[in-house]
Formats: structure tokens, C-alpha cells, sequence
């Protein structure tokens, strides 16, 4: 018999799921895992639904996960299969110091993803890389998080074949736009408030939220928002979630007054981030701007901005209010609470 209705609501809603009427029916299905739930959610009638479920897995678009991010295959050693041989890598999509990311197909199913092909220092596979590849299985399931479908490791590199966001960055949507209308904006800061939550509630602060780490699944209007780049975010010890980190660590537009004073900080840095990113969406420009570094940083701390004429005249007070809870005016111990009400409250948000 199929699990309760109740076991699978929690279950679903803790993987940031929306529950309404259609969802409460998927749940009955004990067969569909989380990322089918979400996408078969979005059914507008029960007909449309019926077919779905009669279609089960075969049914899913080509890119939507598998199998959940803790299944995720790790290959290594001489006997593991090699990346070549399970995809055919194709064109570069971007180039770090460090790293590249290809498109990539596997050739088993003919699924596209992309591989983050990162080049290990001195031969090995050290904290961070290991730390950023469980944070990943850990937090993949969630429908606003980057999916890692599996790890290849060679002597040089450590190949991450994971799931292909092709609408590009928000930040290039942003520059493209302008600025983003409130109703518009509250989609984004909704769906980036659910991926917050599920991330801290697994122990889990990214330290580096910015429109450049935000991808579109593809190039629609109605878009879904994937939370990438993990490479400095922090997994609390167990037992130890509310352990302060130490580490200065960020982008200097997004990062958080307490990062830079040097104190401690906690979760509630993303926060922050934010905060920023809802500032930025609704008028096209962040809320502290220097060129200076210094006094860019001088401005953070002190936590002053403002609301200027022309481009914030047409914005509402309840918006603004939004934004400067999240940041400037706001202390971290605000903001920390403020994170743990932004889920119940964020169909709400304007």
C-alpha cells in the first residue's frame, strides 16, 4: 500500500514542493519521487495529470533528474568506467582559472548535462572539492538547486556531470531587462527563499549568493531559478548547526557586514545576499557601489542606502520594506529570524 498522505506532504514540502490539490493526489503514488512530484504539480487538469501517471517515469522531460542527488555515482580508480567512455563531451559553456564546464551527453540515454571539469592540485582531491560534492548531494534534490548526476575522478581532474541550465544567468537577464517588475521579482525571491531555506535547514550556507551563481533552466519566460556554484559554501559539523564561521570569504557587492567585521557569522549571511539580489531586480543597480574597495566596504558595514528618485518612485513602500529587512536595515540576529519566516510567508513576499 502507499505510504500516508501526511508522511509524503512532509516529505514533499521539506524538498520545496508545492502542495495544492493536484500534489496531494501525487502523493498517493508512493512511485514518484520529489523532482516528478514538483513537475507533474504543475498540471493544470486532471486529465493532463491521469496521463502523466499512466506515462510514470517515461513521461518526464529530458532533463529533469533521474534519480535523486544521494544515488549520485562517484567513479574512480582503474577498474571505474571513464568519463569519455559514459558521455561525449562537446563545447566549452565556460572557463575559470581553475576549471572548465563542456556540454556533455550521455550515451546511454542520449540526456544532456554539463561537466565542471576541475583541475585537482598536486594530484588530489582536497576539503573543498570533497566538502562542494557532498553539499551537493545533499541539497540537489531541491527543485531551485543545481542537480549533481555524477562525480568522475582521474589523476588530474574531478569531472561533475550535472544538470544543463541553458537560460543563462540572471545576471545577464537583469542586463538585458533592466529591471525587473515587483511581481516578477517576488517569482525570483520566492523561488531563491525556498532553495535558502532547504539549504540551512540541511546545515548548509552558501556564502556567495549572486545573480552570476543563479541560472535559468531555459530561455522561457516562465523559467525555473537553479542555485549553482557551491564552491564557498560551508557544511556545519553535526551537532553543531548554529557554529559560527570564520572564514572572510564572498563577492564584495553581495557580502555580508558581519563577514567583513571579522566576528563570526551564521546563516544568516545569504540573507543578506538576498537582499541584495531584490534591491538590484527592482531597480538595476545594486545598493552600495564604490570603486574604491575600501570604502565600498565602509559603506556595507555602516549599512546606508537609500531609495533614490527616479527609478525607486514607482516601487511600493511594502517592497522596500522587504528589501531593507533583508539588509541594511536590519541586524544579523533580524535577518536570521527573517530567513526562518520567509518560507511560510514568501507566496506573500509583495
Amino acid at each position: 500500500p502507499p505510504p500516508p498522505i501526511a508522511e509524503n506532504y512532509m516529505r514533499y514540502i521539506s524538498a520545496g514542493v508545492k502542495c495544492d490539490s493536484v500534489s496531494l493526489t501525487l502523493m498517493s503514488h508512493e512511485r514518484l519521487r520529489p523532482e516528478q512530484i514538483h513537475f507533474a504539480s504543475s498540471f493544470s487538469s486532471f486529465r493532463k495529470l491521469q496521463q502523466f501517471l499512466r506515462g510514470g517515469a517515461n513521461s518526464l522531460p529530458v532533463n529533469l533528474p533521474r534519480s535523486p542527488a544521494p544515488d549520485m555515482v562517484w567513479c574512480c580508480g582503474a577498474r571505474a568506467p571513464r568519463l569519455e567512455d559514459e558521455y561525449e563531451l562537446g563545447a566549452v559553456l565556460g572557463e575559470g582559472r581553475f576549471a572548465v564546464v563542456r556540454h556533455c551527453t550521455e550515451r546511454a540515454t542520449g540526456d544532456h548535462y554539463a561537466c565542471k571539469q576541475i583541475l585537482k592540485e598536486a594530484g588530489t582531491v582536497d576539503d573543498e572539492l570533497r566538502a562542494e560534492v557532498e553539499i551537493l548531494r545533499k541539497v540537489g534534490v531541491h527543485p531551485n538547486i543545481i542537480y549533481l548526476h555524477a562525480v568522475f575522478e582521474t589523476r588530474e581532474h574531478l569531472n561533475l556531470v550535472m544538470e544543463l541550465a541553458t537560460g543563462g544567468e540572471l545576471f545577464e537577464r537583469i542586463s538585458k531587462r533592466g529591471f525587473y517588475t515587483e511581481r516578477d521579482a517576488a517569482d525570483v525571491v520566492m523561488q531563491l527563499t525556498k532553495a535558502l531555506h532547504f539549504m540551512h535547514e540541511h546545515g548548509v550556507t552558501h556564502r556567495d549568493l549572486k545573480p552570476e551563481n543563479l541560472l535559468y533552466t531555459d530561455s522561457s519566460e516562465g523559467a525555473q531559478i537553479r542555485v549553482t556554484d557551491f564552491g564557498l559554501a560551508n557544511l556545519s559539523k553535526a551537532g553543531s548547526p548554529d557554529e559560527l564561521m570564520r572564514t572572510a570569504v564572498g563577492s564584495p557587492t553581495y557580502v555580508a557586514p558581519e563577514i567583513l567585521a571579522n566576528k563570526g557569522y551564521g546563516k544568516e549571511v545569504d540573507i543578506w545576499s538576498l537582499g541584495i539580489i531584490l534591491y538590484i531586480l527592482l531597480c538595476g543597480y545594486p545598493p552600495f557601489a564604490d570603486s574604491d574597495m575600501r570604502a565600498l566596504f565602509r559603506k556595507i558595514q555602516a549599512g546606508q542606502f537609500e531609495f533614490a528618485s527616479p527609478h525607486w518612485t514607482p516601487i511600493s513602500n511594502r517592497a522596500r520594506e522587504r528589501g531593507a529587512r533583508a539588509q541594511g536595515a536590519a541586524t544579523a540576529g533580524e535577518r536570521k529570524q527573517a530567513g526562518v519566516r520567509l518560507v511560510p510567508a514568501s507566496h506573500v513576499i509583495f
